[in-house]
């Protein structure tokens, strides 16, 4: 630990070194104040509640009394209607999910614990207690998803839309019983700005749908208008700017800029602008994609950034600087959408939507990208149907339903895409989809031993394939974050995706818990889309090693991947392809879906071992994790060869109905003639006078 701190002090630049003594000595005052508290002796703050409910009501132009007759008039009226009444159900009778866990939110919660394991966090000073390494499965987002309180925001729409008062009782009850049970600076629910944040969100939007109701008292209002003025003081002394500066530092500017709103605090808006004009454009490479290469994480940045974007056009004080950054942001994460609707879980994901909506499927982004669509009046971004608009209905009022409403939709699923500086290319035409990832691990990396935690994977050269909306070639995704360090490092390592590992060429190595060091350099990406053809090449290489890997896709036949080793002496070398849940393996293939599709592989190597691994107790290997602190049954093969000098490999995927696909999957054909592979008009990648294809067959012969 001690080494490791060491190694990432000689990289600090002097700014760093400045802001992190100036937070040590923030740290100090701080203990100073919750040790006055203690005694009586704490902040004096008034705050008068009568202005509160209107100020909250204009950063949420959706709650406003002025739209509830265009929302009456709403096409989306009785879908948000049901929806409320459905989640304010499950919460009132105790069966709120979140992070895989039911919570009991009907009586008394304990907020400084862990509901699954009953640990406890001692109600003391934030700064001294763990967060992590906690004997078991304590984990620390346990008792701050219960302090996010977005479920409050759940409630308190069941009124505005429903009238259900019993929603709007318990939603006043469990934020006044917070601030109760969690004194400024003191417990877990303190020890992290972006939870801060996320809760001054979810109480201002929930005080929003709650502006007409007559249960509020006066001592209420400035009961949560004082504490929410505490989240402004804490949020302004604590942006992550070096120790977590990309999500983290863009929801804690957000939740700031909401709360300067509500207090009218200038010089907080004014902290709180800088924050998001300075910072926001750098969590994006120059293809828009974030530079922390997790979907889940991209579209949590762009949801902050969109609540920002959409309260400062309601302040009369826009963040101009920032549309084009947040539109091209959009369009870059609408690549990702595969057939079904859904998004991939690339890199690490805690399942944490910004914007405080209960999604149906957290994989699907469409009403996000509808939101997008009204902001920037963007048809591309239109997806789906009125039912997927909540968050643009609440963020920009019913004028802005209106505006969507009235404007067209030019989004088609048929795209090839390559995003050049995050490395992703991406091909897609409605029923076959196909990712190729020859990126970096993440932004802030280093090539020598020096620790840095991020969220992408060492998932370098992955290939994902889905067709017909099955999934041949899967992510395993991430379990969670505290917990079992075996299996997140599993989840976040090789093994867990669709490429290959090479002993002694590491593409990333282990430092810690979410930390890596020693990235490999950045691959190299070519792409050769065309209507009927995708073609992809990436390449890595270390001393004495190349791993270039070649992806053909013949959208509706299926998808070759041939990969190419060249090592200075003997090495292992291990295929890792995450497949469906009950494959098995007949001779050399793998069959799926009984029988429906099946992998196929041909090796220049005469000797392979071939190995499955379903989803058992204890194992990592098998398991998909697409949803924090939730798993699901799959299955991993892995193939493991030697390479003496040079390897070539083909892998394919794709239906085992040959006389319907006209290929034989599986069967290659080397060309040491350039034009004859120029003839067929499916070339890959030239490598050493040769050239791989699948080998054509007409229908009578297969």
């Amino acid at each position: 630990m001690i080494v490791n701190k060491l190694k990432k002090l000689r990289r600090m630049s002097w700014p760093e070194v400045q802001c992190r003594i100036a937070k040590k000595v923030n740290r100090r005052q701080e203990r100073r104040c919750w040790q006055r508290a203690s005694m009586g002796k704490g902040l004096r703050v008034s705050f008068a509640g009568e202005n509160l409910l209107a100020s909250c009501s204009q950063l949420v132009p959706g709650s406003h009394p002025n739209n509830q007759h265009l929302l009456d008039r709403s096409e989306a009226l009785s879908s948000m209607q049901a929806r409320a009444k459905r989640n304010s159900d499950l919460i009132l009778r105790s069966n709120w999910t979140m992070l895989g866990h039911s919570f009991d939110l009907s009586g008394q919660i304990d907020w400084h614990a862990d509901p699954r394991t009953g640990y406890g966090w001692n109600r003391t000073f934030h700064g001294d207690l763990p967060l992590y390494g906690i004997e078991g499965e304590t984990d620390v987002k346990y008792p701050w998803e219960l302090s996010r309180h977005q479920f409050t925001c759940e409630l308190a729409r069941n009124f505005q839309l429903n009238g259900c008062t019993q929603s709007a009782q318990r939603a006043r009850q469990l934020m006044l019983d917070w601030i109760q049970h969690n004194p400024l600076y003191e417990g877990v629910n303190w020890t992290s700005g972006l939870e801060a944040a996320m809760r001054s969100i979810s109480w201002i939007w929930s005080l929003a749908h709650l502006s007409s109701w007559d249960g509020w008292s006066e001592r209420d209002l400035e009961l949560v208008g004082r504490s929410l003025w505490e989240h402004g003081l804490y949020l302004s002394n604590n942006f992550s700017f070096y120790s977590s500066p990309y999500n983290h530092l863009i929801g804690e500017g957000t939740g700031l800029l909401y709360v300067a709103a509500i207090c009218d605090a200038g010089d907080w808006m004014e902290k709180a602008r800088h924050v998001l004009l300075s910072e926001g454009p750098g969590q994006f490479y120059d293809d828009r994609f974030c530079v922390e290469q997790a979907v889940g994480y991209h579209y949590y940045t762009l949801g902050f950034l969109s609540l920002s974007w959409c309260a400062a056009k309601e302040l009369g004080s826009p963040l101009d600087k920032l549309s084009s950054i947040i539109h091209e942001g959009y369009r870059a994460g609408l690549q990702f959408r595969r057939p079904d609707g859904t998004w991939p879980a690339i890199g690490d994901l805690d399942s944490a939507r910004s914007i405080p909506v209960h999604p149906t499927n957290y994989w699907s982004f469409d009403s996000m990208h509808n939101l997008a669509a009204a902001m920037f009046n963007d048809p591309d971004s239109k997806i789906g149907t009125v039912e997927s608009t909540e968050e643009l209905h609440w963020m920009l009022g019913s004028a802005g339903m209106e505006s969507w409403q009235t404007l067209g939709s030019t989004y088609s699923p048929n795209r090839e895409c390559l995003l050049s500086d995050s490395g992703y290319a991406i091909a897609s035409d409605g029923h076959d989809w196909m990712l190729m990832d020859a990126g970096p691990i993440s932004a802030g990396l280093f090539s020598d031993a020096t620790p840095s935690t991020a969220h992408g994977h060492a998932d370098t050269l992955q290939v994902l394939y889905q067709t017909g909306g099955a999934d041949l070639l899967d992510d395993a995704g991430m379990p969670y974050y505290g917990g079992e360090q075996n299996w997140i490092n599993f989840f976040r390592d090789v093994g867990a995706h669709n490429t290959v590992q090479i002993k002694g060429a590491e593409m990333v190595r282990q430092a810690g818990r979410l930390a890596w060091s020693n990235e490999v350099a950045r691959p190299k990406l070519e792409v050769d889309f065309q209507q009927d053809l995708w073609l992809a090449w990436g390449q890595l290489k270390w001393p004495g090693v190349t791993h270039e890997r070649s992806v053909c896709c013949l959208p509706g036949q299926g998808i070759w991947i041939a990969d190419w080793i060249e090592s200075d002496r003997p090495r292992t070398a291990d295929w890792f392809w995450q497949l469906p849940v009950h494959c098995e393996i007949e001779h050399d293939k793998v069959r799926m879906f009984d029988g429906q599709y099946s992998l196929n592989r041909r090796s220049s190597n005469v000797e392979s071992t071939m190995d499955l691994s379903s989803a058992t107790a204890g194992n990592p290997a098998g398991w998909r994790c697409h949803a924090y602190g939730d798993s699901l049954e799959a299955t991993r093969l892995r193939v493991s060869e030697t390479v003496n000098g040079k390897l070539l490999v083909l892998t394919s995927l794709g239906s085992t109905d040959r006389s319907k696909l006209g290929y034989q999957l599986g069967d290659t054909q080397l060309f040491e003639d350039a034009r004859q592979a120029d003839n067929l008009g499916h070339k890959v990648k030239q490598r050493n006078g040769y050239w791989i294809f699948p080998a054509q067959v007409s229908a009578s012969e297969s």
